[in-house]
């Protein structure tokens, strides 16, 4: 059984991933990022070598779908959110029937307007 961890590269994810690997797992990391700096930090330097980094975009269905295939993945600890630039009313931004609106709430502070 493999976990996904989306989100992976932030602060919170990076504590779940070095839980993870506590308990012997061996995660799949998914993130936009391209900079693991703080999984290096929390978890280790050596941490590229105990896990599969997947580079990608959660508003890619596609994406997604194949990385939980190709993986084996049973589970999914979801913690990827939509980062706006700094000054961005993220509530006004997209409708919320949109995949990105569950955490424009999120980075915003406030829910979105139906």
């Amino acid at each position: 059984m493999s976990t996904l961890v989306t989100g992976a590269f932030g602060c919170i994810g990076a504590w779940v991933v070095r839980g993870l690997l506590a308990d012997g797992e061996r995660p799949v990391l998914f993130d936009l990022g391209d900079d693991p700096w703080r999984m290096r930090m929390i978890v280790g330097p050596d941490v590229a070598s105990r896990v599969t980094i997947v580079r990608g975009d959660i508003a890619d269905r596609d994406v997604v779908t194949r990385v939980v295939s190709e993986h084996g993945v049973r589970r999914i600890i979801h913690l990827a959110a939509w980062q706006a630039a700094p000054g961005f009313t993220t509530c006004m931004a997209p409708p919320r029937s949109s995949p990105t609106s569950c955490a424009s709430s999120t980075t915003s502070g406030r829910r979105p307007r139906d």
